[in-house]
């Protein structure tokens, strides 16, 4: 057997065993089993592409829901802009008006007379009625918000009146007398109040002068009569009020359907003469009250 004082005198063998030692000592375990392999890493995610795809390319899911619920806003932004497209524009309501109004007249009330010879008096009173068509035109000027002051001219052409005569039959039918021309001329106030982009609700108090120009019935009368009374035109007043609507189908451009409710006085005739021998006068008065219909037309400037 070779003794281990031998090999330690091999130079060779010293060496390597010197080396041996040295890295042995400098050794440290690893924590865990020196078996266990390295984990290999994930591949790293390729860059993401920003850029638009490419025309033809289809989208990716995420794209296509981010893409529909642009076009959902879209079409809740655009929805409020069509809504006040389709609303009738605002017209604007301070501007001043003129108007053209076709009315319907229904009047009833009364016709007295009074002709007094000395101490003689004979006073008679009788019933009356009137229907028929008649214009009105006049223009009216905004004060403010809600007020118009303006003024309109009526005409009702032949004025013919229904008079009953007091002692005939109740079945008899009323004589029919033309009185002449009837016109007037009234002021108008306007209170309104826009209930909608295009529409108004108002109401016009109204009070003015009646004039008629004598001729049928009344003109005969006026010439039979022998206290020389004038011949010139009668006059009169009415005072009433209207209330209505108005549609604006244009921004210069509206229509109105009013009803209204007047009383008118006329004094047909109205003379008297003194003497020594004896006072003489003859009086003719007409009272009516008045349901009225009208539609107008209205442009807005």
């Amino acid at each position: 057997m070779i003794s281990d004082g031998f090999l330690l005198q091999t130079p060779i063998l010293r060496r390597r065993l010197l080396a041996l030692g040295l890295g042995l000592s400098c050794w440290k375990p690893e924590v865990g089993y020196a078996s266990e392999a390295p984990k290999p890493q994930a591949p790293s995610a390729p860059a993401e592409d920003t850029a638009a795809p490419a025309s033809g390319t289809p989208a990716t899911k995420q794209q296509q829901t981010e893409d529909n619920e642009q076009t959902a806003d879209n079409e809740q932004s655009s929805a409020p802009s069509s809504a006040v497209a389709a609303t009738p524009a605002r017209p604007d309501r301070k501007k001043n008006y003129a108007f053209l109004a076709g009315r319907y007249l229904f009047e009833t009330g009364s016709l007295q007379s009074e002709s007094a010879r000395g101490t003689d008096v004979v006073e008679t009173q009788n019933d009356v009625s009137a229907r028929g068509p008649a214009l009105q035109f006049g223009a009216l000027f905004g004060l403010n918000s809600f007020i118009r002051l303006g003024a309109a001219f009526n005409f009702s052409g032949n004025y013919t009146v229904r008079v009953k005569d007091p002692d005939a039959a109740d079945d008899a039918e009323p004589d029919e007398r033309l009185f002449g021309q009837r016109l007037g001329l009234e002021l108008q106030t306007e209170f309104f109040v826009p209930i909608a982009p295009a529409v108004d609700i108002f109401a016009q108090p109204n009070a003015g002068i009646v004039m008629l120009i004598p001729g049928g019935d009344l003109q005969t009368q006026i010439d039979s009569s022998q206290l020389d009374p004038n011949q010139g035109p009668r006059f009169g007043w009415n005072l009433g009020i209207k209330a209505g609507a108005r549609y604006f189908f244009h921004p210069s451009f509206a229509l109105n359907c009013t009803f209204g409710y007047s009383w008118q006085s006329l004094y047909l005739l109205n003379t008297s003469l003194s003497s020594e021998f004896v006072d003489a006068s003859d009086k003719l008065t007409l009272g009516t009250s008045r349901v009225e219909a009208a539609l107008a037309v209205e442009a807005h400037f």
